[in-house]
């Protein structure tokens, strides 16, 4: 299960160099473009029913890719704490360094990092950071980081799940003149599974109700947020916390990720037709090196 569940990452990665190199258009620019998008958790804690057994995995993962001036690729997955994926010497000496780092000089960057701090949420110090960012001249750069808790959880008799946590997402892009784009988005969410049937899902959205058979008891901003152009989100530090509605007795699956992503475009140095196969030869590589990364850390 944890083998297919990283495959599965693998593929939506790939997936998101090929949707990234559909923002590319024909000419020459040299007007910067800068996004950066990150988040730590820190002090989770789930608190279980008396009598409750659990049990689970989790797995990082990042990527970074740049096509134009700058042009490369790197992804990389692990249990704990995937490598850093860096494109462009600017971003070189960066290792799980989750705040911003700025606009670098030309020909730009990519970074994506992730890292599991620690998986005890049980005893509340579970913590996670992920980061994507990334500058553009002339083409496309753009970076990702994740990270995944999948557990099973077995309950005895009929109880109530709760979830606490401290957040803190930063969001900035800047958009040069004459520039494409430039967005970033982070996101966080908690569902719980019985079979095919969903039991239970919460996406902290800074609204009240935004749960799914539960009750949100703090909830103070968005972790489910995207922007673009110029623009800064950085609500700073929160604290969330969430309980579910009484669960039966019975098997259950949860899963608990974080993600953030970040997109910087100028004016590529080559149309779309010629752009999209080489950024899907370059997918493949990929993906196999990632694989094989995979297997070796296990």
């Amino acid at each position: 299960m944890e083998q297919a569940m990283k495959g599965r990452i693998i593929c939506r990665l790939v997936a998101w160099i090929m949707g990234s190199a559909g923002l590319l258009t024909a000419g020459v620019s040299s007007a910067s473009s800068y996004a950066v998008s990150t988040n730590s958790i820190t002090n989770f804690l789930l608190s279980m029913p008396s009598g409750s057994s659990f049990g689970g995995f989790t797995f990082s993962g990042d990527i970074a890719v740049a096509l134009g001036d700058l042009t490369g690729g790197e992804a990389d997955i692990d249990k704990q704490d995937a490598d850093a994926a860096c494109v462009g010497g600017y971003c070189a000496g960066f290792n799980n360094s989750f705040t911003s780092h700025g606009i670098s000089p030309d020909p730009g960057y990519a970074y994506g990092d992730a890292q599991i701090g620690s998986k005890n949420v049980l005893a509340g110090t579970g913590a996670a950071s992920s980061i994507g960012e990334a500058t553009s001249y002339d083409g496309l750069a753009g970076a990702a980081g994740a990270n995944t808790m999948i557990a099973s959880f077995n309950l005895t008799s009929v109880g109530m799940l709760n979830f606490s946590f401290l957040s803190t997402p930063y969001m900035q892009t800047q958009l040069g003149a004459g520039a494409l784009s430039a967005s970033g988005t982070t996101d966080m969410n908690i569902t719980i599974w019985q079979g095919l049937t969903k039991k239970f899902e919460w996406a902290p959205d800074g609204l009240s109700g935004g749960i799914l058979n539960g009750t949100e008891g703090s909830d103070p901003f968005s972790l489910n947020f995207g922007i673009n152009g110029n623009n800064t989100y950085s609500p700073g530090a929160g604290s969330f916390s969430a309980s579910t509605a009484a669960l039966a007795a019975g098997t259950y699956t949860m899963k608990i990720h974080m993600g953030n992503e970040a997109h910087a475009a100028s004016v590529a140095v080559v149309p779309v037709p010629a752009a999209l196969p080489l950024f899907g030869s370059g997918a493949i590589a990929l993906a196999a090196l990632a694989r094989r990364r995979s297997k070796s850390s296990q």
